[in-house]
Parts: C-alpha cells; structure tokens; sequence
C-alpha cells in the first residue's frame, strides 16, 4: 500500500518492506523521482468540490488546494481469501477443546510441540470435512457477501440520512436505526438529581406479564424481504445445511438478564455469521429479524440447538419457505 506522510519513519519502512517481500523479495524501498511514478509518468489532476478522484494503492502522491479548503483521503480495503479464511478455519477450530487449549510450559521437552504436532496431524481432515460434508466455500463466502451492497431509500426522507438502511454487505446489521441523540437529552432532563436509588437490572419485577407483542420495526420480516441481487437464484429443491460457522439467538435470550422479556422477542432472532476469527468476535454478516409465528420461531431454535440437518426443515408453507430462502441468502443455511 502507499505510505502515509510519515513515511520517513524507519518503522513504517519496515511495515512496507515486510509487506512487500512477501510476494517480491527483491522490491526495493526508494523516495519518490520527479516526474515519475510507480506505472509511469506523473500526472496531475484538477479536482473540484464535490469531486472522488480513485488511484491504485502502491503509487507516490500528494495533494495540493489552490484555494483553502480540505481533502480527505479515504483507504479502500477489500476483503481477500486469505482473511476470510483465516477467519474461518479459527472459528472452525474453536468449537474443538483440544485447539482451545492454553500452551504451558511444562517439564517435558518439546510437550508444546508435541501437542501442536498431532493437532496439525488432524488439521486437513477437519478442512477436508468443512470442504466436502458441510459445504466450506459457501459457508464462509454466503449469497450475501457475494454481492454488492444495496441502498433502500425512504421516500418520505426529509434530506437527511437517518432513513438510509444497508441491505447487504461485510458486518450487515440490517434495518438497525441510531437512537436521535435529541431524545437522550430529553430523557436526562427528566432525571430527578435528589434520587438517591440506582435501578439494577435485577430489580425489575418479572413477574409481571408483559403486554407488548409488537415487533421493532428494526427487524426485518423474512415475507417482505425483497432486496435479493440480481444474479442470485435460491433452489428450493436443493438440500441444505445448517452453518457450523453461523450462530443464530433469540431476542429473549439477549434481552431477558436485563429487562423483562415481551412477548414479541420470542419471534425475534439475530443471526451472526463467522466471529470468532477476530478478538472482538466482530462478525461477516449480521442481521436482525422475526419469524412470522412462534411455532417457526421454536422449529428455528431446533434447528440451532440440535446442530440438526436442514433439508427437510422449513418447507411446509410459503411463510417457512420464505424464511429458508431468506436464511440461506444470509448463510445460516448452505
């Protein structure tokens, strides 16, 4: 990639050097010539407000204003096979206690490398698995990472982009909506500060029944769902998998230890696809939505608590089938 302004800094000459011979042992770090650069003769370009101007990474650059003003330079870093499959084979490895295990120092020579040498034993028969029995390559690259990102609009928008929702994409947390800062200052005004008392999460009362069936409208409704790509075709008469790399949860589960459940989170599921290859389990895909009954929201959590086969599930209505064609497009199901 190209330097930044402190490319002058040794350290940072390190980082491209290490980065560079990877691939090109005999790359040699060097300042930038005038006129020239990496592909050729430099070249200047005239830009005006409002203007994106895009140039490969690699090349020797610098921006002037003829007037005051201010650039901003935006990285583009894609996704690589190498990431997302690191990504996987460490969520994969995860789930098996013997490579979860801490390396100690012991007495015994060579333990560590005794132990790392048997797991490498059994490591392509856990790849070879993950690739033929459950479907490898499109359980880590799902329908939806296979495709460009797209933009749903609300036509009752006023100018601002509050009603702008992703629907597709890395990190996918679809339909979710930022809470208007204005209300957290409304609500703190109502604080009364002479309250001694702090409220915990246990001092609730959940013995009270809930009365609240209504769904957020956050979440999306795999009926109603409409933003598959052009180019994606799901096959209904295919036999499905479920994900070992996708985790699926009940809003009951993640909202009960704090408030009182409704009835409505008992229809409601995240789902998380690929997170345990990153210390903060960020996730490739992640997307919040309802089961349209509570009869194919108990069949969903079958489903994830037995690890079950998926091709005879979720076929018997066009409401399940609905629902399987929007879980296989966000890779639960493969």
């Amino acid at each position: 990639r190209g330097c930044t302004p402190h490319y002058a800094s040794p350290e940072a000459v390190e980082s491209q050097l290490k980065a560079a011979h990877l691939h090109d042992r005999k790359f040699q770090f060097t300042y930038p010539q005038v006129g020239v650069n990496a592909t050729g003769d430099a070249v200047t370009i005239d830009i005006r407000p409002g203007d994106v101007f895009y140039f490969p990474a690699g090349m020797w650059h610098k921006i002037e204003t003829i007037e005051p003003g201010v650039s901003i330079n935006v990285s583009l870093m894609a996704a690589n096979y190498v990431a997302v499959t690191c990504q996987a084979l460490h969520h994969l490895l995860l789930q098996d206690a013997k490579w979860r295990q801490p390396i100690l120092n012991t007495p015994k020579p060579n333990a560590a490398v005794d132990v790392l040498a048997n797991l490498l034993e059994e490591l392509p028969a856990k790849i070879e698995q993950l690739r033929n029995n459950q479907r490898g390559a499109q359980a880590i690259i799902p329908p939806i990472l296979q495709h460009a990102p797209a933009f749903a609009i609300d036509e009752d928008d006023d100018g601002g982009d509050d009603n702008a929702h992703d629907v597709g994409g890395d990190n996918a947390s679809h339909g979710e909506k930022e809470a208007d800062d204005n209300d957290t200052d409304e609500h703190a005004d109502e604080i009364d500060e002479e309250e001694s008392d702090v409220e915990t999460p246990h001092d609730n009362d959940m013995s009270q029944a809930p009365t609240d069936t209504a769904v957020d409208d956050s979440f999306l409704d795999p009926c109603e769902f409409d933003s598959y790509p052009d180019g994606w075709k799901y096959d209904e008469t295919k036999q499905y998998f479920r994900n070992r790399l996708a985790h699926l949860a009940r809003c009951d589960e993640l909202r009960g230890f704090y408030t009182p459940s409704k009835p409505a989170d008992e229809l409601c599921f995240v789902l998380n696809v690929i997170y345990a290859g990153n210390e903060m389990h960020q996730s490739n895909v992640r997307v919040e939505f309802c089961a349209a009954s509570l009869d194919l929201a108990n069949e969903l959590i079958a489903i994830e608590v037995e690890k079950s086969n998926a091709g005879a599930v979720l076929q018997h209505d066009d409401k399940q089938g609905a629902m399987k064609k929007f879980l296989v497009y966000h890779g639960y199901f493969v």
